[in-house]
């Protein structure tokens, strides 16, 4: 978690948490589709959009990724939260 944080905290969502962008001290790796959230000219999120197409992995990115929702740091929150769950029962229930 600190990991994100960290990333966030740079203004960037990492928009592909999963199993295989981490290590086994978890360390968050490719960062090929970063990008950054705030705009930091004008000091404010940049605007939540519709219309986005599906950017990471299937399985692990969040359901507002499948729907077309450009991501937030929420997405990335909630793609750990899948990465967790496959950690402990060794797959995700989709």
């Amino acid at each position: 978690l600190s990991s994100l944080e960290h990333i966030h905290s740079h203004n960037y969502i990492h928009g592909d948490i999963k199993l295989q962008n981490t290590l086994q001290t978890v360390f968050i790796v490719d960062f090929g589709i970063t990008k950054e959230y705030w705009n930091t000219a004008t000091q404010a999120h940049m605007p939540f959009r519709h219309g986005g197409h599906l950017t990471g992995t299937p399985a692990f990115v969040s359901i507002n990724n499948h729907l077309g929702v450009v991501p937030g740091c929420h997405d990335d929150l909630e793609s750990l939260i899948y990465m967790l769950i496959y950690f402990l029962h060794g797959s995700l229930p989709w």
